[in-house]
């Protein structure tokens, strides 16, 4: 049985992501935390985000996280997007 505070994580953790498809890739655990709990919380995160050539700041609220296919994806609101439509941020 895991420790409280383990369980907690854990349970951020496997309510914020869905996989489909095969194979994943390494990533921070820090980062896919943040985002775990951010989701589980309902808080905006913030992140560098690189597109067209430069690096822009997005301030997003996270819906949920997707492994698939050795990537994981971000489904979020992007209270800055122009079109108002959820973002798929890749990393």
């Amino acid at each position: 049985m895991l420790p409280a505070r383990l369980r907690h994580e854990v349970r951020a953790l496997s309510g914020s992501v869905e996989s489909f498809g095969a194979g994943r890739t390494p990533v921070v655990p820090e980062a896919l935390m943040t985002l775990a709990r951010a989701r589980r919380d309902e808080v905006e995160v913030g992140f560098d985000y690189p597109s067209g050539g430069e690096v822009r700041r997005r301030r997003v609220e996270p819906y949920r996280l997707v492994a698939s296919d050795r990537r994981w994806y971000l489904f979020a609101y992007d209270s800055n997007a122009t079109t108002g439509v959820p973002s798929a941020s890749t990393g």
